[in-house]
């Protein structure tokens, strides 16, 4: 069955990020306020609906190349980077464009800084590990139904492939999730 024009901008709302009920709104139905959000609410219920709301959602992650694949490759950068890696053997910074692209993915501010003696100095800020160890851990199911169910395997290897550093910083991350549930 083809979508009638306003079903049509309804979606289209949606995918611009407005909620259910302005979508709605924005589509031209006449419904305002609650009425809006609960016939919004029952038009998303519509098989055709959902089945071209989807169909565009995926079309537009094709678009911009992004998958669940690619989403994991940037945690995966940010949680595995290494801080060892900005500096040269000579324990000087390296600049931004000489960085391996893994870092670069990891970094989340790039400072160049110009002294008056013509030197040039970096700032670098890498997002938090921390956060993205713990959307890692979520994906693989470590975290279910807000018990901690731990694939010990998982962590084993996690743990042998970390720098010294970072295994405690994993370690830690497990306590607080345990201590923030009272376990």
């Amino acid at each position: 069955m083809k979508l009638t024009t306003r079903q049509g901008k309804f979606i289209d709302n949606l995918l611009m990020g407005m909620g259910q009920g302005e979508a709605y709104e924005r589509a031209g139905y006449k419904a305002r306020g609650a009425a809006a959000r609960a016939n919004a609410s029952r038009l998303l219920t519509n098989t055709n609906i959902q089945k071209k709301l989807q169909k565009r959602r995926q079309e537009s992650a094709q678009r911009v190349d992004l998958s669940s694949e690619r989403l994991l490759e940037e945690e995966k950068a940010i949680a595995f980077s290494d801080i060892g890696k900005l500096f040269n053997s000579n324990g000087a910074l390296i600049a931004p464009d000489k960085l391996p692209e893994q870092v670069r993915r990891a970094l989340s501010l790039v400072k160049v800084i110009k002294k008056a003696d013509g030197s040039t100095h970096y700032k670098y800020r890498f997002w938090d590990k921390g956060k993205a160890l713990e959307r890692l851990a979520k994906y693989i199911g470590m975290f279910k139904d807000e018990n901690i169910i731990m694939n010990f395997e998982l962590v084993r290897l996690i743990i042998r492939v970390l720098p010294d550093e970072r295994v405690e910083e994993l370690k830690e991350l497990i306590r607080k999730h345990l201590a923030g549930k009272g376990k």
